[in-house]
Parts: C-alpha cells; sequence; structure tokens
C-alpha cells in the first residue's frame, strides 16, 4: 500500500491504526482509533479480519472487536468462519463488523443473484455457533451495493 502514510495522515492525523496489509497485499481493513479515547491492541491480523482488545480510557471498560472484510469466493470464505469459531469470545463482550461478503438468505438477495445454498447455510451456522445477533439499524443499509458517491454516512 503505497499510499497508506499519505491517505492515513491526511484523513487521520493523531490517531492509531492497525491494518491488514502484511497479510493482504491490498490492506483491506483499517481499524483506526482516536488514543486519547482507546488503547487497542492487535490480537489477530489476518488476510480476511483484523481482531482487538479495546479498552476504554476513562472507564477502564474492556471490549473485543472483529473487523471483517470477507473474501468474495465462498470456500476461502470458509476459513474466516473457522477462524472466528475458533477465537469466539466467551467470557467478554465482543463485536464483530464489517463486509461478510455473504447474505444469510435468498430474501436479502439485490438482484444480482445469490451464492450458493452451502455458503449461505456456512455463514448461518457460524452466526449460530458464535451466539451472535444482528443489532437493529435505522438508516440506508448498502449491501455492497455501488451507489456512487456517498455524501454522509449515519
Amino acid at each position: 500500500m503505497k499510499n497508506y502514510d499519505k491517505v492515513f495522515e491526511k484523513c487521520f492525523n493523531g490517531w492509531k491504526c492497525i491494518h491488514n496489509t502484511c497479510s493482504n497485499v491490498v490492506g483491506r481493513i483499517w481499524f483506526v482509533w482516536d488514543p486519547s479515547c482507546y488503547e487497542v491492541s492487535g490480537i489477530i491480523v489476518d488476510k480476511q479480519y483484523v481482531f482487538c482488545k479495546v479498552v476504554d480510557i476513562v472507564s477502564k471498560a474492556v471490549f473485543y472487536m472483529s473487523v471483517v472484510y470477507g473474501d468474495n469466493y465462498h470456500v476461502i470464505i470458509r476459513q474466516l468462519w473457522k477462524s472466528l469459531e475458533e477465537n469466539k469470545l466467551e467470557v467478554a463482550p465482543w463485536l464483530t463488523a464489517g463486509d461478510m461478503n455473504i447474505i444469510r438468505s435468498e430474501l436479502q438477495s439485490l438482484g444480482r443473484g445469490c451464492p450458493p445454498q452451502s455458503a449461505m447455510n456456512d455463514f448461518n451456522q457460524c452466526i449460530e455457533v458464535l451466539d451472535v445477533i444482528e443489532l437493529a439499524s435505522q438508516g440506508v443499509n448498502f449491501r455492497g451495493v455501488r451507489i456512487g458517491r456517498i455524501r454522509s454516512v449515519v
């Protein structure tokens, strides 16, 4: 990522970052935070996800975060599900966010075809094993659709 330093300094001056450039030439995941608010330590840096421990500096509250960018190919994304399952946390708050590059059912398809049923089944099984829930949200749900320039994201 030849432009990493220039882009990071311009957009996140004074902040810190853990990224997966060493695991993925493209460096698809940047986990960025304000060090005056949080202490963050990378635990696992992988091609498809970054797993971190986050501590709120003021309250000392601790949680864990997985930032995901799943592969487009369902055979490779299975490695992500397996790794998340192997590193499942049961004793601390854990937030998983990002682009999973998969849908849970055909009802979520936006008309560009569906992934194989086996890929959706694998994703649903992973969700069940991890015992995670999808948080309620409001507003536009992009679901990977290219919609041109985005003015603001809430």
